[in-house]
């Protein structure tokens, strides 16, 4: 049983402009996607990173130079948010789900995505989070460049996402009936657009790990 839903709204400007693939639908109904055929979660990545005394370099990621990146540890104590684009043990350059649009000749218009934690041994079900989003993503057959570097792919950006601030409240405030330190949380993301026609899709579940420690 679910304690409650935090929504929030991110903007566009680090978020790249891709494509889809597509079966038709009228406009409005939930069209199918069985096993992200249509609109689908590729990965979680981030971007090639330079970090010293003075400052945290991140290139945006492309289909020739994205890292896969799948876990992290999660220090209650020391971060607020995740990913962080200030902090070098924040996962700075990452945050990136890829989204890929297989809709032959129509644009998928993202406008959520959701996240659903679960902690193994907790005595409460956490929260989830849904991010207001606002992305399209271009089909296969468009002719308008990608910049990242696939026509119908694109890198949604969630920093401070993942987990966001009040989720780390959350995590504080619970911890009597969550594990000991260091514990596996782990977080499941969906995305949900809609085409140019009106059918609405939702991606594949696509999973990320964290250990959270003090």
């Amino acid at each position: 049983m679910r304690t409650g839903t935090w929504k929030v709204a991110l903007g566009l400007g680090v978020v790249a402009t891709l494509g889809l693939m597509g079966c038709g639908g009228s406009g409005g109904a939930d069209g199918n996607n069985d096993q992200g055929i249509v609109f689908r979660a590729v990965s979680f990545v981030r971007g090639p990173e330079s970090i010293d005394a003075e400052q945290i370099r991140c290139t945006e990621p492309t289909t020739q130079n994205a890292i896969v990146d799948s876990s992290w540890v999660i220090a209650l104590t020391q971060q607020d948010f995740y990913p962080d684009r200030n902090d070098p043990f924040g996962n700075p350059c990452g945050g990136y789900i890829a989204l890929e649009n297989n809709l032959a000749t129509m644009a998928i218009n993202v406008q959520e995505i959701t996240v659903e934690y679960e902690i193994p041994g907790a005595g409460i079900t956490p929260p989830e989070n849904s991010i207001s989003f606002g992305l399209r993503i271009n089909p296969p057959s468009s002719l308008d460049e990608s910049s990242s570097g696939q026509v119908n792919l694109a890198y949604a950006q969630l920093v401070g996402q993942m987990i966001p601030e009040q989720m780390m409240t959350w995590l504080e405030q619970n911890q009597n009936v969550l594990p000991s330190t260091p514990y596996s949380m782990n977080a499941f993301f969906r995305a949900r657009g809609q085409a140019d026609n009106g059918t609405r899709y939702t991606t594949n579940e696509i999973g990320y790990q964290f250990t959270i420690t003090r």
